[in-house]
Parts: C-alpha cells; sequence; structure tokens
C-alpha cells in the first residue's frame, strides 16, 4: 500500500511541473485554453477520494488509493505535457541526423520496418491497439494494485514520474522531429513550436511530442517490472512487449529511441531499487 508519506512527496513532483509550466508558458508565447475542462476530471477522482477517505472511516482504502492514484496520472501527464511543448519552443538544434545515423549504426531500417508492418493488416491492428493501450495498462494497473493494497502503486507512481521528468530534460536537450519525417502535422508543430510564433493551445487535444527517449517505451518496461511475480504478470508481459514493438511505427520513433526508453526504464528501476 502506499505510504501516507508519499502522497505529498508524489504531488509536489506535480507541482513543481505545473509551476516550470506558469513561469515557461510565456516566454514560449504560449496560450492555454480548456484548462477547467481537462482538469474537471482529476478534480471529480480527487472528490471521490475525499468522499471515500471520510464517508467510510478507513474502509474501503483501496478506493481512496485508487482515485488519487488516477488524478495524480492525469494532472502529471497534463502538466508534463505543457511542459514538453515549452521544451520545444528551446530552440536548441535538432538531432534528427543523429538519431538517423544511430539507427543506420544498429542495422534498423525504419522505414522497411513501417512497411512491413502496414503491409499486414493484422499484424497493423494489433500493433496499433497495443499502442494506444498504455493509459489504460496504468489506470488498470493502479486499480489493481490500490485494490490489492501492493506497495507497488507507490513504485508505479514513483517511476512514471522520474521517467517523465528525465524524459522531458532528454527532449529538451536533444529536440528531434518524429522518425522519417513524421505526420505532417507534429512535425509542423514542432517547428511553429521551435518558432516561438505563438500559439494558443487546446488542451483538451494536446499531443505527446516527446521523440528521444520513447516515453511509450520507457512505460512498457515499467508495467513489465511492476508486476513481476504478480498475477496478471503472463498477460502483462506479451501485452507490453507488443507495446514496445508498436512504438517506431505508431509512435514514429527511431529504434534508439525505443532502446533510450528501455534503459531510462532500466536505471530508474535500479535506482528506485538502491535508494
Amino acid at each position: 500500500m502506499t505510504s501516507r508519506a508519499s502522497w505529498p512527496a508524489l504531488w509536489a513532483v506535480v507541482a513543481l511541473v505545473a509551476g516550470a509550466d506558469a513561469l515557461l508558458v510565456g516566454r514560449a508565447h504560449l496560450e492555454l485554453a480548456g484548462l477547467l475542462r481537462v482538469l474537471a476530471p482529476a478534480a471529480t477522482l480527487g472528490v471521490l477520494a475525499l468522499v471515500f477517505r471520510h464517508a467510510f472511516a478507513g474502509r474501503h482504502v483501496w478506493a481512496v488509493e485508487a482515485c488519487g492514484a488516477a488524478a495524480l496520472i492525469a494532472c502529471a501527464s497534463l502538466a508534463a505535457a505543457v511542459l514538453v511543448y515549452c521544451a520545444a519552443s528551446g530552440g536548441r538544434p535538432l538531432v534528427d541526423q543523429a538519431l538517423e545515423r544511430a539507427d543506420q549504426a544498429l542495422g534498423f531500417d525504419w522505414q522497411a520496418y513501417r512497411r512491413f508492418v502496414e503491409g499486414r493488416p493484422w499484424l497493423a491492428a494489433a500493433l496499433s491497439a497495443a499502442y494506444l493501450s498504455m493509459a489504460p495498462q496504468v489506470t488498470a494497473s493502479a486499480i489493481y494494485f490500490a485494490w490489492r493494497r501492493d506497495e507497488r502503486l507507490a513504485v508505479m507512481l514513483e517511476l512514471l514520474l522520474a521517467g517523465l521528468a528525465v524524459s522531458i530534460a532528454l527532449f529538451a536537450l536533444f529536440p528531434a522531429h518524429p522518425a522519417g519525417g513524421g505526420d505532417g502535422l507534429w512535425r509542423d508543430l514542432i517547428d511553429r513550436l521551435r518558432s516561438r510564433a505563438g500559439m494558443t493551445v487546446e488542451l483538451a487535444h494536446i499531443q505527446g511530442l516527446i521523440s528521444f527517449p520513447s516515453y511509450h517505451a520507457f512505460v512498457a518496461a515499467t508495467l513489465i517490472a511492476v508486476h513481476w511475480r504478480r498475477p496478471w504478470f503472463g498477460a502483462v508481459l506479451p501485452a507490453n512487449l507488443l507495446l514496445i514493438a508498436s512504438t517506431p511505427v505508431f509512435g514514429l520513433h527511431y529504434l534508439v529511441d525505443v532502446l533510450a526508453g528501455l534503459a531510462l526504464a532500466g536505471a530508474c528501476v535500479l535506482a528506485l531499487r538502491r535508494s
């Protein structure tokens, strides 16, 4: 079960990211629209957590923690997405060519892999579903660990926040377009952010822009790690191996992005075990 002391620390991290957003959105020439609308679900979950905590006097603790975890994940995701937009406007040199050369050194042909997947509709459908399963898997894992009063709820949340913070920092240092030139909308969005020409960001439709490292790969490896020796590991492992395999095509990532996400997950798990 998550210790009482860990919740303030986790929320403090989210508050720090939100504070960074408040400081940087102006410098990035961004205006945020629809904040109250996107925060409404998280606020509802927070209210439910308070209701369960006070109305049931120590009973249904799992529901308190499940609602609290879901609210934390929602707020962290939103605050991090805004910070990624600010990071994209930093103006550091793009590393697209370096990532392409790294893939070539590894013997990976991104275009060939994409053609292979898209040429097999059954495989494309399976990998697309796997790619879209990341958020539902995280939510389901949070509910499951809360229900079981399992300390791995805290472990998972700590890993997700740590990986998110490092991923944003690396993206700020090594910005890149999506692999293969990417979807035109994503490429144009990154270029517009880099130009600092000013734009209104509709928070309900905010996009994930991190290229290096792949956060999808990071989350997949994290889910495998936190479910190790737990009853659902037999389902979690293949689901997340498919998620990792889907990332180059549906996340428009170079292979080196994926490997970096996996390496980051391994480093975070090791660091948490030693702390």
